[in-house]
């Protein structure tokens, strides 16, 4: 689940590394499915749920103290320590309902934000992260790599 702002400057990293994995999708990978979230990831949770799954990764924008990796896997109890940037909800507060309504493991990849200025461009800094964070989750996930030049806004 990507999440993020898209007029933000780098909070939008969620939503592109999601759109990313997307495009990688194929036929045979129909167990996985990609959702988008933008600020209100909380409107997704009936897609979700029709969806079933028995894991879910959220990727948004943090601010990440202590840590010197530029991005960072998460639990849902470790999420309260990271300050994610632009939604509504904790993202807490909707991994601990996701966990208990669906009985499914739920993370979050936090990805080190540099800027998240409104209407404020995406760094070059992040754009590398979210080019890095999409080839590691297509590899975990299994699906193979369009080896093209992506165009992150």
């Amino acid at each position: 689940m990507g999440i993020g702002a898209e007029v933000r400057g780098d909070d939008v990293c969620g939503m592109l590394i999601a759109q990313h994995i997307e495009k990688h999708l194929s036929r045979r990978t129909s167990h996985i499915k990609v959702f988008l979230g933008s600020t209100a990831p909380e409107n997704l949770t009936g897609e979700i749920r029709k969806f079933k799954p028995t894991h879910i990764v959220m990727i948004d924008a943090a601010q990440i103290k202590g840590v010197r990796a530029q991005a960072i896997l998460f639990t849902p109890q470790e999420m309260d320590e990271v300050s994610f940037c632009t939604h509504r909800l904790p993202l807490s507060v909707m991994a601990a309902y996701l966990q208990q309504s669906l009985s499914c493991e739920v993370m979050c990849v936090g990805v080190r934000s540099r800027s998240t200025a409104y209407n404020g461009p995406v760094s070059p800094e992040m754009k590398k992260r979210i080019k890095e964070v999409t080839a590691i989750m297509v590899d975990v996930l299994g699906m193979s790599v369009k080896h093209k030049k992506e165009t992150y806004a």
